[in-house]
C-alpha cells in the first residue's frame, strides 16, 4: 500500500525554468504481484493542479481517477483480465476546455462497457453508452446511446449503432443519427489501405433549422429549404472513386421562393467533375437559370503527397 500527498512542487519548479506548477491532491493505492497474477488498486484525487510556463497553461480541478485491475491471464488473450476505470472532473484545460467529464470503463475478459459524457468548450456536449467485444484482432462496437449537441443542433441515434474494426478496415453495419425529421445514414466499409465500399446519406434536413440551431442565424437572415445528399465511395484508398449528388429543394428566403439546387460531383483518376445547377421555379415549372460545370485536377487518395498537382489546368464554365 502507498499514500502520496501532492502539495508542494517548489523544488521541481527549479528545474522547469520559469514554469510554475501547483498541485493539491493525493494518490493512494496498493499493488500485489505474484507469479502470473497482478492486482492493482489506484485512487487519485486532485483538488486543483496548474502548470504555467508563460506560454502554455494546463489546469485541472476536482479531478478524481480510480482504477482497479486484476490480471490473472496465462495467455496472450484477455481471458482472466479484469479492469475498472472511473474518471470524473469538473474542469480540464489543456489548450481547450473540457468540463463536467464523467467516464466509466469496465473490462472483463473480451468485453468492455463504456459510459462517457462531457462538455467541450461550453458549446459542445457528448453522451455515449456502449460495449466493445474483442476477438482475434476484431473489435465489435455497439453504442446503445450516442448523443451529440453543438449549440442548439443535436444528433441522436435512432437505433443501436453497430460497427466493427479490424486491421485497417471499419465496417458500418448500422449507423443512423436523427435530428428534427432529418437523418444521417452511414454504411459499408472504409479502408485506410484497401478496397472501399462506403455510403453516406443525408435526408430531409431543413435549412432554416440548420441556420438557426447550428449557425445561430436570426430568422430574417435564414434561408429555408430541404437538403438531401448521397455519397458513394468505391475503388481503393490509393485510387478512390467517388460520386456525390445533393439537392436543396424549395429554397425560400422569408416569403420569396427562389427555386432549387441540384448538383452531381464525380471523382476518379485524379479528376473532379462538377455539375451544379440552380433551377428557378416559375409557374410550377423549373428552368436552369445558373450553373457551374467543369473539371478540377486533384488527388483525393488517402495518403496523397500532392493534393493539387502543379501545372494542371482547371476547366470551369458558368
Amino acid at each position: 500500500q502507498y499514500l502520496l500527498e501532492l502539495k508542494s512542487f517548489e523544488l521541481i519548479s527549479l528545474f522547469l525554468g520559469n514554469a510554475e506548477i501547483e498541485v493539491d491532491g493525493e494518490i493512494t493505492g496498493s499493488l500485489f504481484a505474484a507469479g502470473d497474477t497482478t492486482i492493482l488498486f489506484l485512487d487519485t484525487e486532485i483538488n486543483q493542479m496548474k502548470y504555467w510556463d508563460g506560454l502554455e497553461l494546463y489546469y485541472l480541478s476536482d479531478f478524481d481517477f480510480s482504477m482497479r485491475m486484476d490480471n490473472s491471464s496465462l495467455t496472450d488473450s484477455f481471458e482472466g483480465f479484469l479492469a475498472e476505470m472511473n474518471v470524473n472532473a469538473k474542469r480540464i484545460f489543456v489548450g481547450s476546455e473540457i468540463s463536467d467529464l464523467n467516464f466509466d470503463f469496465n473490462f472483463d475478459g473480451n468485453e468492455a462497457q463504456i459510459d462517457l459524457n462531457a462538455v467541450y468548450e461550453t458549446d459542445t456536449k457528448f453522451d455515449l453508452e456502449g460495449s466493445l467485444f474483442i476477438n482475434d484482432g476484431f473489435v465489435d462496437v455497439i453504442f446503445d446511446k450516442l448523443f451529440f449537441k453543438y449549440y442548439e443542433f443535436d444528433l441522436l441515434n435512432s437505433d443501436n449503432i453497430k460497427f466493427s474494426y479490424s486491421n485497417d478496415n471499419i465496417n458500418f453495419d448500422s449507423f443512423t443519427l436523427v435530428h428534427n425529421g432529418g437523418s444521417i445514414d452511414l454504411g459499408g466499409q472504409l479502408s485506410f489501405t484497401g478496397y472501399e465500399d462506403l455510403t453516406l446519406r443525408l435526408n430531409n434536413f431543413k435549412l432554416n433549422d440548420l441556420n438557426a440551431n447550428l449557425l445561430g442565424l436570426p430568422p430574417e437572415k435564414s434561408i429555408d429549404g430541404e437538403l438531401n445528399l448521397d455519397f458513394v465511395m468505391t475503388g481503393t484508398a490509393e485510387k478512390p472513386v467517388m460520386n456525390l449528388t445533393y439537392s436543396v429543394d424549395s429554397i425560400k428566403m422569408q416569403n420569396l421562393y427562389l427555386g432549387s439546387i441540384e448538383s452531381e460531383i464525380q471523382y476518379s483518376e485524379k479528376i473532379l467533375n462538377v455539375d451544379l445547377s440552380f433551377l428557378e421555379t416559375k409557374n410550377a415549372q423549373s428552368r436552369n437559370s445558373f450553373g457551374i460545370k467543369g473539371t478540377l485536377p486533384i488527388d483525393l487518395a488517402f495518403y496523397s503527397k500532392e493534393r493539387l498537382p502543379a501545372g494542371e489546368t482547371v476547366d470551369m464554365t458558368l
